[in-house]
């Protein structure tokens, strides 16, 4: 399914035509630099990467947004009291959970799970963001739809 773009505030990623990740599988990340580098849910109502937190800086917040709203909605965002600052930022799926880094290595924000080598995450189409193992059990998840 393509991403469509965006109205509104202009970001770099959210504007690019791609069709977005079904999930991230363990040793893989998802960086600031690349466009094409975000979840998507399954009919594409969500998405998830990397947000820049204003126009013009170099701040980003590894995010949750409605795809279809014309002011792209944010409703969740991992690091949103720290958010990472210059590129090179990457939210990578370890052994140790999700994890946000910023470019020196400091841990910006973690799940803080031990995940299998074959652990994943996706984005379902509730919103809901979750960390699931080869038989498709979630470890963790952040749970926007209650």
């Amino acid at each position: 399914m393509p991403f469509s773009k965006l109205q509104g505030r202009a970001v770099n990623w959210a504007e690019a035509e791609a069709p977005g990740l079904i999930s991230l599988r363990f040793g893989n990340s998802i960086s600031v630099e690349k466009q094409s580098e975000f979840l998507i849910s399954p009919n594409g109502t969500f998405a998830s990467g990397f947000y820049q937190v204003a126009a013009g800086t170099n701040a980003y917040c590894y995010s949750i947004w409605i795809t279809n709203s014309v002011t792209k909605t944010v409703v969740w965002m991992a690091n949103r009291d720290r958010p990472v600052i210059g590129k090179r930022s990457k939210l990578t799926l370890h052994r140790n959970g999700n994890v946000l880094v910023d470019p020196d290595g400091s841990t910006m924000w973690s799940s803080y799970t031990v995940s299998e080598a074959y652990a994943k995450v996706r984005l379902l189409e509730t919103g809901d963001l979750v960390l699931i193992d080869q038989r498709e059990n979630v470890i963790w998840e952040f749970r926007l739809s209650h």
